[in-house]
């Protein structure tokens, strides 16, 4: 996060927010999915967690049963793509779900919230954000 925008928020204090939704509350209304089992298993430290749209649009797809191999090769990209960026807490980065090569999707990445300190990876499409 810029310097900037460090300084906007470090003005607040907790009790100057009427209301907060947290991640974990998005996770449990169905907004974001946890990943974060499956994103250990390749190579990813911080808790992850994928939109709903951009899951079951283009991890989960039409075929259930290939929805972990899809989202083990859509993590194992985005670790390498990560690891050729610069420091940064937003990236968003093309991709190709498509095998055909028709679909390239960007997707948008938040390291962390300025509300919740806590590292943790959100993953969503520009439209999800």
């Amino acid at each position: 996060m810029s310097d900037q925008a460090n300084n906007i928020f470090d003005t607040y204090n907790p009790n100057d927010f009427i209301s907060v939704y947290t991640r974990q509350n998005a996770i449990d209304d169905g907004i974001f999915v946890d990943v974060t089992r499956v994103a250990k298993q390749n190579g990813f430290t911080i808790p992850v967690a994928i939109t709903s749209n951009l899951f079951n649009h283009y991890i989960k797809k039409d075929n259930p049963d290939s929805t972990d191999n899809n989202l083990n090769l859509f993590l194992q990209e985005l670790n390498k793509k990560l690891k050729n960026k610069k420091e940064d807490n937003l990236y968003y980065l093309q991709f190709n779900f498509d095998a055909n090569g028709h679909t390239d999707v960007w997707v948008a990445l938040e390291a962390q919230s300025p509300i919740d300190p806590s590292p943790a990876m959100n993953i969503m499409l520009p439209s999800d954000w």
